[in-house]
């Protein structure tokens, strides 16, 4: 029972991450970048200010700077696209 509960909140949990993360799509945010790249994608980690795990196409020496990015896309529940403006 324990294992079905947890299950359950996890993807509550996911799809509630999703729907607030979308709620900013189109929308430019400070988001300061990071020295680390995302795995699957290959692309830079940021992050705004208030949480938001955003993606974008950065250059080494973006890292450590706070950028206006534009969130353009959903990548997952737990991440958003963007593009430095």
């Amino acid at each position: 029972i324990k294992r079905k509960h947890a299950a359950r909140l996890r993807l509550l949990n996911k799809r509630i991450m999703s729907e607030f993360n979308c709620n900013y799509i189109n929308q430019t945010k400070k988001v300061i970048i990071e020295d680390n790249t995302d795995y699957e994608s290959g692309l830079y980690t940021g992050y705004t200010d208030n949480y938001i795990k955003v993606l974008v196409k950065a250059k080494n020496e973006d890292i450590g700077k706070i950028k206006n990015v534009k969130i353009v896309d959903c990548y997952n529940y737990e991440s958003m696209l963007g593009k430095i403006q």
